[in-house]
């Protein structure tokens, strides 16, 4: 009984290492110029702004972050 305890614990554990993990991974530098993210002037995409150079702007200002 302990033992299966113990190995259920463990496997819990395991799984919230995981995944934890990969969703620690999956999040890109928004303040990099390069990222798909940024609409400021000196974004890279099709979509982008022509009057600010600031990137996290379009995302915090509306959120009052």
């Amino acid at each position: 009984m302990r033992a299966t305890a113990a190995l259920c614990t463990a496997s819990a554990v395991l799984a919230a290492a995981i995944a934890l993990e990969s969703t620690a991974r999956a999040q890109v530098p928004v303040s990099s110029p390069s990222n798909k993210h940024n609409l400021s002037v000196s974004g890279t995409g099709t979509v982008r702004s022509t009057g600010t150079t600031e990137i996290c702007i379009f995302c915090h200002a509306p959120h009052n972050a």
